[in-house]
């Protein structure tokens, strides 16, 4: 065997490596739910298991943001459609549930760069 073939052979074998670490990661975040969150970040130790939880995370920043997307869109609807007492009533729902749903999607974007910067650190 020559360099170049060993060489190429490191490559292969490195890349298989990624790929499967990558594969571990999505198998590892389908795991993750509501209910066991709190158990995987508090026994999260490697690389893949960091970037599943942040995984997770990012994914419920973007279900946090399709929540705001929808209120605004719903207050825009009755906006035009609505008057007197109730779209005062439902203008506030819709203003108190996009503050609340923008503060969620920050706040899951910030615990998912902390899981993207300790997996950093564990690899």
């Amino acid at each position: 065997m020559n360099a170049y073939t060993n060489c190429k052979r490191g490559f292969l074998a490195a890349l298989a490596l990624a790929a499967l670490s990558s594969l571990a990661a999505v198998a590892i975040a389908e795991d993750i739910t509501d209910q066991n969150v709190a158990e995987r970040v508090a026994t999260a130790k490697t690389a893949p298991e960091h970037d599943a939880i942040a995984a997770f995370f990012k994914a419920q920043a973007t279900a946090a943001g399709d929540k705001v997307k929808e209120h605004e869109a719903m207050l825009a609807t009755w906006e035009k459609g609505t008057s007197g007492r109730s779209i005062i009533v439902m203008r506030q729902h819709c203003q108190d549930a996009i503050a609340s749903y923008k503060k969620l999607q920050k706040d899951y974007a910030a615990m998912a760069a902390e899981q993207e910067a300790l997996a950093k650190k564990a690899k």
